[in-house]
């Protein structure tokens, strides 16, 4: 029988080891700087806001509306995806670019947005004219610096860190563990995945397969953790007693309930969370400007970390881009 590496720790263990919170050691600095991109994140998804899930034929008494002055790119347009968006950032804190869930679009239930964005950036990574990926292009520069193997696909997301909107399902978190992102820091929990994301960081730590540190919202300092986590728990229970609005209906009026966390992301009180980080981003006043990661994630290229402050300001050219001339589901130049 060959050996079961780490799964040999867990054999004779409660699950409830293999799912436990993971011991995360983070700085006040490095919080913050996770928040950065966190917040960018949130702001693009609100843009990009997409209600109306089951189509037209239904009406959605829940839902943000332009008649309750609500605003946003796809608001009341055709269903693209569930409002699940995905940011990946190199070691430098440099924006790479964004995805979102279309599974909708496709008619797949695997067009997920973390999925999509780690083929993205493999994809991205391949042109190397230098100029058209941005910092795609230097994701190879930073792989070659800061490893002794040669760079391959095996290696080239070594230095990623993704951010996604709610917690990984097993199919992204296997896809992660491929591409081996460093880490996936998530904003909302979902209570469907089982958190599969601790389950394989823990048995694949210190192998070569390791999946990425799955980091919750709630242990960077992110306010709307809670909030997101408390408002979907409301919500389902609400529609599982049938109170209140249902999620949907028919249009006889007869009602339609759904306890579906991508519902719940359809509804106006998460837009309301999501669309106000917008101001939030512009906004936002550091207290560790000047941070920038050990001297280890340094590149040999002569390239240094952004600082904190200089990652804010990038990250909000990004958004800047990527509410005006940028578009759900294509590569996007940084």
């Amino acid at each position: 029988m060959p050996p079961l590496h780490n799964l040999e720790k867990y054999l004779n263990k409660p699950v409830s080891d293999l799912v436990a919170p993971l011991p995360i050691a983070l700085t006040e600095e490095a919080k913050e700087r996770h928040r950065i991109f966190s917040i960018l994140l949130m702001a693009i998804t609100g843009h990009y806001w997409n209600g109306m899930k089951d189509g037209r034929a239904f009406r959605y008494p829940l839902n943000p509306s332009k008649e309750q002055g609500d605003i946003g790119r796809f608001l009341e347009d055709d269903y693209h995806g569930h409002n699940i968006a995905c940011l990946a950032v190199d070691l430098n804190g440099k924006v790479i670019d964004f995805e979102f869930n279309h599974n909708e679009l496709f008619s797949s239930s695997a067009e997920h947005a973390e999925a999509r964005l780690v083929r993205r950036v493999f994809s991205l990574a391949q042109v190397n004219d230098g100029e058209a990926t941005g910092a795609t292009w230097e994701l190879a520069q930073v792989t070659q610096a800061t490893s002794s193997k040669p760079v391959s696909y095996a290696t080239l997301l070594s230095g990623v860190s993704l951010y996604t909107t709610l917690e990984s399902c097993s199919q992204c978190s296997g896809i992660m563990a491929l591409g081996q992102v460093k880490e996936i820091v998530y904003l909302q929990r979902d209570p469907g995945m089982y958190f599969i994301g601790n389950i394989l960081r823990r048995l694949t730590e210190k192998t070569g397969l390791q999946a990425p540190l799955p980091i919750p919202g709630e242990d960077i300092g992110l306010p709307a953790f809670k909030l997101l986590n408390e408002g979907y728990d409301g919500f389902a229970g609400r529609q599982t007693a049938n109170e209140g609005e249902p999620f949907k209906r028919k249009s006889d009026g007869s009602p339609l309930w759904s306890t579906s966390i991508t519902s719940y992301l359809c509804t106006r009180e998460p837009y309301l969370i999501f669309s106000k980080t917008q101001e939030e981003f512009q906004k936002m006043v550091l207290q560790f400007p000047e941070y920038r990661p050990e001297k280890e994630n340094m590149l040999d290229t002569g390239q240094k970390v952004l600082t904190n402050q200089q990652a804010l300001d990038r990250a909000r050219k990004f958004f800047e881009y990527a509410t005006l001339s940028g578009k759900r589901g294509t590569p996007h130049r940084v």
